[in-house]
């Protein structure tokens, strides 16, 4: 449910809203050589572009989606070019990128204490 508050207190349904008439449609993309996974939330992507401008090796591109509030979704295109930075996934103001990279994983920082 979508409600609208006011100041006073009260507060009026906008609208009925039910996840089960729009599931999620999440995108999980590899790269060839295993080490990269890009996991793309198209249902929260709302084309505003900001991660395929700022991907430096262009993995990502914006494809034309009507539906959409910019009139775009984004899409991996050239997932082999991936290196893992993460930038997609960290200027991602809608949170509907998740990136997946060894060198930034969970082992990487218990191995990095346990060296110290």
């Amino acid at each position: 449910m979508l409600w609208l508050f006011f100041a006073d207190g009260t507060r009026v349904l906008l609208k009925q809203v039910s996840f089960k008439d729009s599931p999620m449609n999440i995108v999980k993309t590899v790269s060839a050589n295993g080490l990269y996974t890009l996991v793309i939330n198209e249902t929260w992507c709302k084309g505003c572009r900001i991660c395929a401008d700022l991907c430096p090796t262009h993995v990502l591109e914006m494809i034309e989606a009507p539906d959409r509030w910019e009139g775009a979704i984004v899409k991996v295109v050239n997932m082999d070019a991936c290196n893992g930075c993460g930038i997609c996934e960290a200027e991602c103001p809608d949170f509907a990128i998740t990136s997946y990279a060894p060198a930034r994983g969970k082992a990487k920082a218990a191995a990095g204490k346990e060296s110290a």
